[in-house]
């Protein structure tokens, strides 16, 4: 084999492999790293004041007997839903969805309620809310 032969074969490895792992890096890479995570947003009673409040993309929701918390991923697509307390919804900025102050949905292109999560409390008056991402 000459010279030219063994640099043109050698070129054309090199790209076969740079090609391989440029495609196959990402799709191992999701492979690998797309497991799941719970994440847990911690409420102090300093941050629990009114009816709703607000954190990590979590909404806690205070009646007098009872606290709720909802997921503020609109079902949608997952936009971040805003609280509106004068008409006390909760709207999606993206897509004009609208759920009521437990979370039903009320109209729009979202078909499902917000995710409602479950709420714990911690022995120092904490309230942990946890949710999988």
């Amino acid at each position: 084999m000459d010279r030219r032969n063994f640099l043109k074969k050698a070129a054309a490895f090199c790209t076969r492999i740079g090609l391989a792992l440029a495609v196959g890096y990402p799709a191992f890479a999701f492979v690998l790293h797309s497991g799941r995570r719970t994440v847990q947003v911690i409420f102090s009673h300093q941050e629990r004041r009114g009816r709703v409040s607000f954190k990590d993309n979590v909404f806690l929701l205070q009646e007098e007997q009872s606290v709720r918390a909802v997921s503020a991923r609109c079902t949608h697509l997952g936009c971040t839903v805003q609280h509106d307390p004068v008409s006390n919804r909760f709207v999606c900025p993206c897509h004009g969805s609208a759920f009521d102050a437990e979370g039903r949905r009320i109209k729009g292109p979202a078909e499902k309620d917000l995710e409602t999560l479950p709420v714990a409390l911690s022995k120092g008056g904490d309230l942990t809310v946890s949710y999988v991402l």
